[in-house]
C-alpha cells in the first residue's frame, strides 16, 4: 500500500467534530438556507404582484434580523414601496434620511448582513443613477395614492431633498468626516414647497424639527443667493475675498516739527513726476490686508550749514489691515490702519566732508482705499473666479518721528542734529488688477 501524502495524512488524523458543533453546524446551515429562501420568495412574489406571500416572507426576514437574517433598512423600504403599504415605507425612508440631515440625531448600531443577490438586484434596478426624473416618477406615484398629505408632503420633501443635497465624505487624520453640500437645484423649489407645507402643518411629528430647523434654513439661504445670482450675477461678489496689485503715482507732503529742518517739495512738478506707489493686497471676506511701497516724497535737509546739500526720494513702505465698509458694481471703500516705515534719503546722502546717522522712522498709519471698478468678467456660475480692472486710490496718515544726527571732519563746521515728530499725508491714485 503506497504512503498517503503528509497534508492528507494529518486530516485524517483530526478528531471528528463533536455531536454539539456538529448540531450547530447544521443549524447554521439550514438558517443560512431558509433565509436565502426567503429572500428568493420574496423577489418572486414581488415580480408576481402576490404582496401576500411578499409580505409573509418580508416579516420572516425582519423577524430574524437579530438572528442573522441578511436584510438591509433600505431593502424593507423599497420592498415596502414595491407592496403599496406606502406608510410604513415612507417611516422607514424618514429615518434613513434623518440619520443624514438630523446633525442631533444619534440613531443606535444595529448591525445587518448586507448580501448581492437577486432580491437586492431587483429592488435596485432604477436606483443604480438616482436622478431627478425617478425622484419625479416616485412622488407622482405616492401623490396618486390614497394616503394621508402628511404622508404626501414628507416624502416628496425627503426625495426632492437627495437630488438637492449630497452626502460626502472626507478622510482627515485616519477618520471619516461627512459634509452636505446643494449638488442639484433642479427640484429644490420643489423640496421648499412641499417641505414649509409640511412643517406648517405638522409640527408635532420628529421630522419637523430637523427640516425646520436644519435642512429647510440651509436650502432657503442657498436658493436666495442663487436668486440673487440669476437677478445680478455680480452681487455675490460684493464683501468677499481677492487677491490684486495697483500700480500708479503719489502725492504726500510732510508736516509737524519735522518741517523746521525738512522741507517738502510739494509743489515742483518735475520732481512729482517721478513719484510711484505699488500695492498688492488680499483680502479674506471683507478683511484687507495690503502691503504698499511708495516713492518720490521729495524732502530737502533745511540747515544753513548744508545749503549745497541735495535734496532727494524718501522712501515709505508697510502693511494695512482694513475692513471693507461699503461694496458695490462700481465702488468699494475700505478703512484701514496700519504701520509701516519712512527712510528719508536725504538725510543720509551728502558730501564727502560728512557723515551722518539717521534710523528708518516707524510709522503708524490710517486710511482710506477707494476702488473704482472699470471693467469686470460677468460670472457664470456661482462661485466663479473673475476678473476687475479698476482705478485705485489711497489717501493715508502718517505719524511718526525721525532721529538725525550729522557732524563734520573739517573744523570750523557745527554739528546738526535732531529729533522731531512729524506727519504726512499721501495720496496715491492708481490702475489696478483684481481677481476675486
Amino acid at each position: 500500500m503506497s504512503e498517503q501524502p503528509a497534508q492528507e495524512q494529518s486530516a485524517l488524523e483530526q478528531p471528528a467534530p463533536s455531536p454539539q458543533v456538529a448540531q450547530e453546524q447544521n443549524t447554521v446551515t439550514s438558517k443560512k438556507v431558509l433565509y436565502e429562501r426567503a429572500r428568493d420568495v420574496l423577489k418572486e412574489s414581488l415580480q408576481n404582484g402576490d404582496k401576500a406571500q411578499a409580505k409573509q416572507a418580508l416579516e420572516y426576514l425582519q423577524a430574524n434580523v437579530q438572528n442573522g437574517a441578511p436584510l438591509q433598512r433600505f431593502e424593507e423600504y423599497l420592498a415596502y414601496m414595491e407592496m403599496g403599504e406606502f406608510e410604513k415605507g415612507i417611516d422607514m425612508y424618514a429615518n434613513e434620511r434623518r440619520i443624514l440631515l438630523d446633525t442631533l440625531y444619534k440613531p443606535g448600531n444595529s448591525y445587518r448582513i448586507k448580501i448581492e443577490d437577486g432580491l437586492s438586484l431587483y429592488l435596485r434596478r432604477s436606483f443604480d443613477k438616482f436622478s431627478v426624473e425617478k425622484a419625479d416618477s416616485l412622488v407622482a406615484r405616492v401623490d396618486s395614492s390614497s394616503i394621508s398629505n402628511e404622508y404626501k408632503d414628507l416624502y416628496a420633501a425627503l426625495i426632492y431633498s437627495e437630488v438637492t443635497i449630497g452626502i460626502h465624505s472626507i478622510q482627515i487624520g485616519g477618520r471619516t468626516h461627512f459634509y452636505n453640500s446643494i449638488d442639484d437645484t433642479t427640484r429644490a423649489e420643489n423640496f421648499l414647497v412641499r417641505a414649509s407645507r409640511y412643517a406648517e402643518y405638522y409640527p408635532q411629528k420628529v421630522e419637523y424639527m430637523f427640516l425646520k430647523d436644519q435642512t429647510l434654513p440651509y436650502i432657503q439661504h442657498f436658493m436666495k443667493v442663487l436668486r440673487d445670482f440669476r437677478a445680478d450675477p455680480l452681487q455675490h461678489k460684493y464683501y468677499t475675498s481677492g487677491l490684486g496689485f495697483s500700480f500708479g503715482k503719489a502725492i504726500s507732503g510732510l508736516y509737524g516739527e519735522a518741517s523746521d529742518y525738512l522741507t517738502s517739495e510739494v509743489t515742483d512738478m518735475e520732481k512729482l513726476s517721478k513719484n510711484g506707489s505699488f500695492d498688492v493686497y488680499l483680502r479674506i471676506k471683507r478683511i484687507y490686508v495690503g502691503f504698499y511701497d511708495y516713492y518720490g516724497m521729495v524732502n530737502k535737509l533745511d540747515c544753513d550749514e548744508v545749503d549745497e546739500y541735495e535734496d532727494d526720494e524718501t522712501i515709505s513702505m508697510g502693511l494695512n489691515i482694513g475692513f471693507n465698509v461699503f461694496d458695490s458694481r462700481f465702488l468699494r471703500l475700505e478703512p484701514f490702519v496700519g504701520v509701516g516705515g519712512i527712510y528719508f534719503n536725504s538725510l543720509d546722502d551728502g558730501i564727502d566732508d560728512w557723515e551722518s546717522s539717521v534710523t528708518p522712522s516707524a510709522t503708524f498709519n490710517l486710511g482710506l482705499n477707494a476702488d473704482i471698478r472699470l471693467l469686470t468678467t460677468r460670472p457664470r456660475h456661482l462661485g466663479d473666479l473673475d476678473y476687475a480692472l479698476l482705478i485705485h486710490c489711497r489717501y493715508m496718515v502718517q505719524f511718526g518721528s525721525v532721529d538725525y544726527e550729522r557732524s563734520t571732519w573739517m573744523a570750523g563746521h557745527d554739528a546738526t542734529e535732531f529729533s522731531s515728530k512729524f506727519v504726512t499725508q499721501s495720496f496715491m491714485f492708481g490702475i489696478g488688477l483684481e481677481i476675486w
